[in-house]
This record gives C-alpha cells, structure tokens and sequence, in this order.
C-alpha cells in the first residue's frame, strides 16, 4: 500500500489524456487510487486510476471498467455517477467520477470513537437496503458491502461506491464467474459462500449477509470473526457461525440483534429472503427497537444465528431485594453466581443486627446498675406503677432488695403476703425504713442489707436460635 501511495503522489501535477489535471490523493486502495482533479473547461472531479501493476491484467481491467456500466445502469442518487473512462498513454485505465466531499462511514467510526449510535446506523442501513433493492431487481450483485465503501457526503447523502467487483446474475440468479474459485471481495465481510469461492453460490443473498456485517461493526467497533489476517478471516468466515452482536455490545435493543442475526446466519436460506424484505423489518425496527439486552436479568430471546450465548449483566437497579435474598437462602429462587457474595453479607448484617437488638433489650429490663450515692428518700405508698421513690435529687441512688414481709401468714390456700421493700437510708439517723406492704407480690427472697444490689435472673431465651 505504501509502494502504491507513493506511485500515486508521483503523479500530482500531471494532466491524464491532456484533459484532467490531478491535484491531490483522496484516497488509496487494493485496486486503485482517487485523486481530486480539475477538468481542463474547470470543472471539479475524482479521478479513479487502476495500479500500474495490475493493468497487464486483462480480468481486472475489465471488471475495473465495469463500474462505469453498472453504477449508471442503477440510476440512482446513492450510486456515484461515472462521467468518462479512458486510458491514458501508459494503458493504465481510469474512471472520472462525481467529486464527492464527506467521509466513509469507517472513517466516520473511528472519528467518533470506533462505534456509531443505533439510530444512525439504522438510518444509513435504510439507505443501502434502498439501493441493493434497485440492483437486486436489475440482477447486479454488489459482493463487497463494507462500511469503507459507503461515503457520507457533507450533504447527508450515502453513496455506495466500488461497484467495480459488481457481477450481473444469470438467469438462475447466481453471479457469472470468469474463473472457478476466483476470491473476490473483503475477507472480513465475507458471507461462508463466498469465503469458500464458489461463484455460482453467491447471490443477493451475499449482499445481506454484508450488511448484517457492517451494521455488527459499525454497533459494536469490532469485525464479526475474531482474526489476525485476511487467511484466518476466511477461515472462519468458511466454517464459523457469526458471533450474536449482543456478545460484544451490551445494551443492544432486542430487535436490533433479531435483524442483524438474521441478515448473519450461516445458511442461505435462514437470512432475509430479499433486501426489501430486510428494509420493511428495519423499518418496524425502527419505530420498536425492543429493550436492550446484555444488561438486564431476563434472558434475552434466543438467537438461532449464533452458537455462542448471550452476556448479560444486572444493573444496579436490578439488584435483589430483601426479600429476594431471603427467598433465595431458602431455595424459592435461584440467585445469580455474582450476587451471592453480597447476599450473603448483607444477610449476616441484618442477622448481627436483630441479635445485637435483642441483647440490649433483655439486658436494659432485666438488670439495673446501681447509683453512686444513695439519698435518703421517704417510701411512697403503692402508686399502681410499684414502689418508686419520689423526690430524689441529682447524683441519688436506689437499691432495690427482696425482702420478706412480716406479718401473720394468710389464709390456707391464699398465698402469703409479700412486697418488694426499698431501701433507703436516712441521711440523718441511718436507719432502714420498710415501704408498705402490697399484696400478690411475686418474690419472696430474703431480705438483703442495704445498699447491696440482687443479681439480676439470666435471660432463659435462646437468642441465636433461628428465625
């Protein structure tokens, strides 16, 4: 390629045929070079000149030629039109075409960052399918549809270039062939029929599965097949089932990946019978995308095209619930590999939790610590809330004993009087006053002196019994 670029710049300056003065290199490729010309009456063209090295050919010449006749054959505004053709006094052959200004959608991608937006590829894709349906109903075959050949002008018009590897159909609807098993076209965007060079197989058919291709690029930044060179592409194109595109782009719409995994499928007859009925989809596609998949937990429908399963990723809004975590223990629902980590953790939290909750609980009623400083403080008769002591100022202390009641024993069968006596010592006489007794009193332990606290009943409840 640099060998040809080189050739090509050594040319700038000189006028073909005594008629178009080259002026500038657009753009260098496998079969010619494009540069920017000026016709001797002032008018702007492209010129397209085939590589000195391949014009002792007899073959490639006339299939270089052949672009003029086919592209004006279609007739329409996606086509660039081809004003003249010549050779000049080398015998090297030459197209003058229409001047575009713009960019291939390649260059297009990688400008942008290698992926475009669906709804722009859609748009572009409506366009091409346009075309193919005109050349399809005039029996031409494309059979290199890639995103390098199709121009974007400043205008917003796609043109679909290099119908120079086009081929007319023969009655039986497969394209006519000057050699068996004669490769033509781009490995990477080459349907298994054509990777295999059989001539006769290839159809309009061929023409879909490169566009399913170039919209799998133009989505997803990558080739359909995974290769290092042009031999392993077509490798793979021969003998593998294209990857889903939903693999390589997550967040994919639904019917986008339908369409584009149709348009790829291995077997002729499983693709879209017809770029018009690929179009009328697109068009339905279009209005309903469907919902992106690769990114959401429901599996995504499933896609004959490709042996290789979808990826899927949970988003964040997508995460289980409590309940769902607790369903999901127990075996109701089955929790995802890459989410049981977190379950669990999130689990034992709320486990430590409750527990942690219930300790202090049973810990803040069944045992008091005693005050620093006891206050004398006068006992209080039964109130209905139990003998608590009134009147008690800052840094005052009660303690809380056990004592039996005096007194006579009750009747046979009425059990005997108790009550829960505080213990207050006078600031004065330091002497221990009894409250009143009150009746059906639970405890009867014995009295305790003073300031000593009972210790408190342990908790008979299992607090890390299940639940």
């Amino acid at each position: 390629m640099e060998v040809a670029y080189a050739s090509a710049r050594d040319r700038i300056g000189k006028t073909l045929c005594g008629k178009y003065f080259l002026e500038e290199v657009l753009g260098v490729g496998g079969t010619a070079v494009v540069f920017r010309a000026t016709h001797r009456n002032g008018n702007r063209l492209a010129v397209k000149l085939l590589h000195d090295h391949l014009c002792k050919s007899r073959d490639v010449t006339r299939r270089f030629m052949r672009e003029a006749y086919l592209a004006n054959l279609l007739e329409h505004p996606g086509t660039v039109r081809v004003l003249d053709d010549d050779v000049d006094e080398n015998g090297v052959a030459f197209l003058v075409l229409e001047l575009l200004e713009g960019e291939t959608l390649e260059e297009r991608r990688v400008r942008l960052g290698g992926r475009l937006a669906v709804d722009e590829v859609l748009g572009y894709m409506d366009r091409l399918l346009e075309v193919l349906e005109l050349a399809h109903d005039k029996n031409i075959v494309h059979r290199d549809i890639k995103p390098s050949n199709l121009f974007l002008t400043k205008d917003g018009v796609l043109k679909v270039l290099d119908f120079g590897i086009a081929r007319m159909l023969d009655e039986q609807g497969a394209a006519t062939a000057t050699k068996t098993g004669q490769m033509i076209g781009t490995p990477a965007f080459m349907p298994p029929e054509q990777a295999l060079s059989k001539p006769k197989e290839i159809d309009k058919q061929t023409d879909i599965w490169a566009v399913g291709a170039t919209i799998f690029t133009l989505l997803s930044g990558e080739l359909v097949h995974i290769a290092e060179s042009s031999s392993e592409h077509l490798v793979k194109a021969a003998t593998l089932h294209a990857r889903s595109v939903a693999r390589v782009l997550p967040g994919v719409p639904a019917n986008v990946e339908t369409l584009v995994g149709r348009a790829l499928r291995f077997d002729k007859k499983d693709r879209w019978a017809s770029a018009t009925e690929m179009r009328r989809e697109l068009w339905r596609v279009r209005l309903e995308p469907g919902r992106p998949i690769g990114t959401t937990s429901a599996p995504p429908p499933a896609n004959p095209a490709s042996n290789f399963p979808t990826v899927q990723a949970r988003r964040d809004s997508d995460k289980p619930s409590m309940r769902e975590m607790g369903m999901a223990m127990t075996g109701e629902h089955r929790i995802e590999p890459a989410s049981r980590r977190a379950v669990f953790f999130s689990t034992l939290a709320a486990i430590l939790l409750i527990a942690g909750a219930l300790t202090f609980g049973i810990y803040t009623t069944m045992g008091q610590k005693p005050l620093a400083h006891p206050v004398a403080a006068a006992a209080q008769p039964d109130n209905g809330q139990g003998f608590l002591p009134t009147g008690l100022t800052d840094g005052a202390g009660i303690d809380l004993a056990v004592q039996g009641a005096a007194g006579k024993p009750a009747a046979t069968g009425v059990p005997t009087t108790t009550a829960v006596a505080v213990g207050t010592t006078a600031a004065a006489a330091g002497t221990t006053t009894a409250a009143t007794t009150r009746p059906g009193a639970i405890s009867s332990a014995p009295a305790k002196p003073a300031g000593k606290r009972a210790p408190a009943a342990a908790a008979t409840g299992d607090l890390y019994k299940p639940f």
